[in-house]
């Protein structure tokens, strides 16, 4: 019989062994297997970082009773623990751990992953925010192939800093992303509340007709409005208005944060009659000019049937009793004032009667603002200084014919006031005394 030769070799050394005929052959048995642990592998893993621009690999691990660390068959020499940092190499997507002892080699595989976005800091140039001026936001961000900002702003990959002009306070969110995941960091923006440093009119004092303007400077201002409410040019700070009565004016500032306001009033002071005057002596029939001149009012109203009139106007008007007073009504938002004229009407004309035969002799007040002259004083005045020789023979040659008159003046007058009647008398005794002299 024949044996078979893989059953006849001995075990390591390959020799053929044959059995006596008749025998069967003895197998010595195998050699005996290691009995020592092979290493041990605790950690290892490949965690890809961005850090400021620098794409790397970081390979940590962690293994116990092995004589030899290496990594992919080409990183040798490696510690039992430790961690290395490689370049990233972008066609290797697994690292494989290779360690071995006496007994035998373990190996270990660890797919790259990316490591979690980091964001390192995020923070404004300055605490609180100003609306209108810029701020300066920056920020540190790790192992993120994306990141943003909300309100508006968007995408800012790559990015380390922003220049914003925030509009309003609140809460802006930087987000940093990978394929791993994301994290947000969120940053207050803090507004003050908004302050106003002046308003102000151009004047305390209402002139009707006139406008008044409006001036203010106001920081931190999201908002300004100006109530009794008046149109505002968002790119001026000042507004004209245009009152006719005592008004408060309040403005009003605000932001996100809240808001403040101020007042100024305007006066309207009482309505005031700078004149109400005319011609003060006429004759039956002839008519006469009275005006007026008036500030501050609403409403002015002449009697006699005249009603309302403007501020500065006249009237031409025949009296129909020997005194007509009239009385000039002014009414404003703060308050109420009259004044009255008088006229005297003669039954026959002046120069019918002791008065001379003078065509400019001018019986109305002066028109001075700030002073009136009683009727007659400047004109007799200057009657005086425009008689002539001739004129003043002409007026001896009348005296006669006037005196005559006199008596029925004179008897006319018992019928009108003592003060005109005085005053009558004072004017003709002055003429007299002038030229008995003469």
């Amino acid at each position: 019989m024949r044996l078979v030769p893989s059953q006849n070799l001995l075990p390591e050394t390959g020799v053929e062994v044959h059995a006596p005929a008749g025998l069967e052959p003895v197998v010595p048995p195998p050699p005996p297997k290691p009995t020592g642990p092979l290493p041990v592998v605790t950690l290892f893993k490949a965690t890809r970082y961005l850090k400021r621009g620098i794409d790397t690999i970081v390979l940590k691990w962690e293994c116990f009773e092995a004589d030899d660390v290496q990594i992919n068959g080409s990183i040798h020499g490696l510690k039992l623990k430790g961690e290395k940092e490689i370049p990233t190499d972008e066609e290797i997507s697994t690292y494989t751990l290779e360690v071995t002892n006496q007994h035998g080699t373990r190996k270990v595989s660890a797919q790259v992953k990316m490591a979690p976005p980091v964001i390192r800091h995020f923070k404004s140039s300055d605490e609180v925010i100003q609306i209108g001026y810029p701020i300066i936001l920056e920020w540190e961000i790790e192992n993120a192939t994306f990141y943003e900002l909300d309100q508006g702003i968007g995408e800012i990959t790559g990015l380390t800093y922003l220049e914003l002009f925030p509009q309003k306070p609140g809460t802006v969110n930087l987000t940093a992303k990978n394929e791993t995941g994301e994290v947000t960091l969120p940053l207050e923006l803090k507004l003050p509340m908004p302050e106003i440093q002046s308003f102000y009119p151009s004047s305390d004092t209402i002139m009707v007709g006139t406008p008044i303007t409006l001036y203010w400077t106001a920081t931190n201002a999201s908002e300004v409005k100006i109530l009794p409410e008046v149109e505002l040019d968002p790119e001026e700070h000042h507004v004209d208005v245009w009152p006719d009565r005592t008004t408060t004016y309040t403005i009003i500032v605000s932001n996100d944060s809240g808001e403040v306001q101020e007042e100024v009033t305007v006066k309207l002071p009482p309505p005031k009659i700078n004149h109400f005057g005319g011609e003060a002596l006429s004759y039956e029939g002839a008519p006469v000019r009275i005006e007026w001149e008036v500030e501050n009012a609403h409403t002015i109203t002449v009697d006699h049937e005249i009603g309302e009139v403007d501020a500065y106007d006249h009237i031409i008007y025949k009296p129909k009793d020997a005194y007509t007073i009239f009385t000039l009504r002014a009414e404003g938002y703060s308050g109420v004032v009259e004044e009255t004229f008088q006229v005297t009407r003669f039954p026959i004309p002046l120069d019918h009667t002791l008065l001379p035969p003078i065509s400019k002799l001018i019986t109305e007040p002066m028109k001075v603002r700030d002073k009136h002259v009683p009727p007659g004083m400047a004109d007799l005045d200057q009657l005086e200084k425009d008689l002539t020789h001739d004129a003043r023979d002409q007026y001896r040659k009348l005296r006669i014919k006037r005196a005559q008159e006199l008596k029925l003046t004179y008897d006319m007058l018992d019928l009108e006031k003592a003060s005109v009647k005085d005053e009558f008398r004072r004017m003709w005794g002055k003429v007299k005394a002038k030229f008995s002299k003469k």
